[in-house]
């Protein structure tokens, strides 16, 4: 069954790429030349034309609002529901409720500001003595050309040393294979 399936899907891609063929001879372009294989552009919309496509539109005036632009105090009641609930509105609330009066003038700040803790007065402290300027550091410990020579004839010691214990190394664990 699965060489069937197989074999049918091999025989539909060979027709379709004679096909395919045989449109190209006749019509002299690929059918598949005109589609678009790209992926979709995705981008943010201009704003000067996603403004003019937006309509006008006329919101309703809602009660209570910019009525007290010139500066009037506003009545607001604050009272506690059967929740625990403390609730603000410039309508009065229920009867059975008690609520409390406030005016709120619109040209102050209702929440008031931080306040700033006063600066304390920081006291004089005495004028510190100049220290003299630190000394060099030891310039022995710069390479001069003795000591270039010295360091590299060190290291070619230290490197035939490396060497040796490689060789010993190599043969111990060949003479250990050896064995096996």
């Amino acid at each position: 069954m699965k060489w069937l399936m197989v074999k049918m899907v091999m025989m539909l891609a060979i027709g379709f790429g004679i096909l395919n063929y045989a449109l190209y001879l006749k019509t002299g372009k690929s059918p598949l030349a005109d589609m678009d294989w790209s992926m979709p552009k995705f981008t943010v919309p201009d704003m000067a034309t996603l403004k003019d496509a937006i309509p006008d539109v006329d919101l309703p005036s809602m009660p209570g609002i910019g009525e007290h632009a010139e500066g009037k105090p506003i009545e607001v009641y604050k009272w506690v529901d059967a929740d625990g609930v403390i609730n603000y509105s410039q309508t009065k609330p229920e009867s059975s409720v008690s609520a409390e009066v406030m005016m709120v003038d619109p040209e102050t700040n209702v929440v008031q500001a931080d306040k700033l803790p006063e600066p304390t007065p920081e006291p004089e402290q005495p004028v510190a003595e100049v220290k003299p300027a630190p000394s060099l550091p030891d310039m022995s410990l710069l390479p001069t050309p003795d000591r270039v020579k010295q360091l590299m004839d060190d290291a070619k010691g230290i490197q035939t040393k490396m060497d040796d214990r490689a060789k010993m190394l190599e043969s111990v664990v060949n003479g250990a294979m050896q064995e096996k």
